[in-house]
């Protein structure tokens, strides 16, 4: 079937018609705002527009005509086709898939593979982990930083390579003015850390993929930041810092783009019955970043399953 990220679904009860019954849900919640970047993307007023604000939230100290390669080579956004596995043709189905330590011994595999499509992001090991987290992947969302992180630090977790299936896209997530950069240089194969082998490396790994590589939109970012992830770690010292993590700015992503929304993995109020991850080999506490609000994320993912807009799995 196809996803149409213009939101012409049929589906009776999807998570935007819920969101709406909601007094607080509606205020927030931009159903029709531009998830990915295409190329219809870049004007001159654009380009001025979103000079203004520092990436990810826009184009600040990136090269004009860099911003106008990428956009020009991205692939059409309007919709991505993959095979139709739900039991409602009319109601597009997603899960998408943390690494929280909830799913280990979880048996939750065969469920999660059961939906249209799969998101999933970082570390995101698979071999071995099925019968807990599935095997499919539809969207496997990285920065390029976290990609190089997850290839040198998890490869004895399990993560020996990025999801890569006939169904596989991938999203792209531009944290600074050099992740525009490593797109451009992409597109040229060349590598932007000369002497570096890890990032010729990543530019390896993406360079037969360009087809089916997304970018997320600047406002899309700034949104979802400035209206559901205004944390309090804004007013202090590392406020420039601060961004929702790679699994919420997914889950996000998921919300604006599919009818019925499933998270597994992610952070819940019983986290600490759990490892840290799903693939860790012994038990470990869940580590804090600074540069994310963990405790805030999972209280909007309890919010919004109370609301009926996700259902988060819980594991009692």
């Amino acid at each position: 079937m196809d996803l149409h990220i213009i939101h012409g679904s049929n589906c009776p009860d999807s998570l935007r018609h819920i969101a709406s019954l909601s007094d607080w849900l509606k205020e927030l919640f931009l159903p029709n705002i531009s998830v990915f970047l295409g190329r219809g993307h870049f004007t001159h007023m654009e380009w001025k527009r979103l000079q203004r604000f520092n990436p990810p939230y826009g184009w600040m100290e990136v090269n004009y005509n860099v911003i106008k390669r990428v956009i020009s080579w991205l692939p059409d956004q309007t919709h991505l086709s993959i095979h139709n596995r739900s039991s409602d043709p009319q109601c597009v189905t997603c899960a998408v898939v943390g690494n929280g330590g909830i799913l280990k011994g979880s048996n939750m595999g065969r469920e999660i593979d059961l939906h249209d499509y799969i998101f999933r992001g970082n570390g995101a090991a698979i071999k071995g982990f099925e019968k807990d987290v599935g095997h499919r992947t539809s969207f496997y969302g990285f920065t390029e930083s976290t990609v190089r992180e997850c290839l040198r630090g998890l490869t004895e977790s399990g993560f020996t390579g990025i999801p890569d299936e006939q169904e596989t896209h991938y999203i792209h997530l531009p944290e600074s003015a050099t992740d525009y950069h490593w797109l451009h240089n992409l597109l040229a194969s060349k590598d932007i850390y000369p002497g570096v082998t890890n990032g010729d490396h990543v530019i390896n790994i993406f360079a037969d993929k360009l087809d089916k590589l997304f970018v997320l939109h600047p406002d899309f970012m700034r949104y979802i930041k400035s209206r559901f992830f205004k944390s309090e770690n804004l007013k202090g010292p590392r406020w420039c810092l601060y961004r929702p993590s790679i699994g919420a700015t997914l889950l996000m992503t998921a919300l604006h783009v599919c009818d019925k929304v499933n998270a597994y993995g992610f952070m819940t109020e019983n986290y600490d019955q759990f490892s840290g991850y799903y693939y860790d080999r012994v038990k470990k506490p869940l580590r804090f970043s600074k540069d994310h609000d963990f405790f805030l994320e999972r209280d909007l993912w309890r919010k919004l399953d109370s609301l009926q807009v996700i259902r988060l799995y819980r594991r009692t």
